[in-house]
């Protein structure tokens, strides 16, 4: 597959990502009818397939970068990115275990879920990782971090 391939896809996995994060966000409420809380379920599974192939994505572009792998393999900031990417999908699990919940309970005969209001912040947090993610992305795109020789 060649590198411009990996890389488009690459970009599509983020921005399907950082799409549905920033769905989940807005369709969020902590009293959730049952359509509501089946939508949430379906996105937090799209949300993981997602996450799964940035993942697989990123790490075929290390292993077909031109520049060889040594470049993001001695970089801070690539350590940094990778760092944070992992540390969202810790934040992620929390709300994973409520939306699961909620579709178990919908499958039981609930007409709705109560969520907990904190699971928005997690979202939040998912995205303000995204987006610093960007950044570091940014500063490695200039050279910045590398301390290889």
């Amino acid at each position: 597959m060649s590198a411009a391939l990996i890389a488009w896809l690459h970009y599509v996995a983020l921005c399907v990502l950082f799409s549905v994060l920033v769905a989940e966000h807005l369709l969020f409420d902590d009293m959730a009818s049952a359509a509501l809380a089946r939508r949430l379920a379906v996105l937090d599974a799209i949300l993981g397939v997602a996450a799964v192939l940035v993942l697989l994505t990123g790490i075929a572009r290390v292993l077909s970068a031109p520049q060889g792998a040594d470049f993001f393999l001695q970089n801070w900031v690539f350590h940094a990115k990778l760092t944070l990417f992992f540390g969202m999908a810790l934040v992620s699990v929390w709300p994973t275990i409520h939306f699961l919940r909620g579709r178990r309970l919908l499958k039981q005969g609930a007409a709705q879920v109560t969520y907990p209001r904190r699971i928005k912040v997690a979202l939040r947090v998912q995205m303000a990782g995204f987006l610093l993610i960007l950044l570091l992305a940014a500063m490695m795109a200039r050279g910045i971090g590398y301390y290889g020789g």
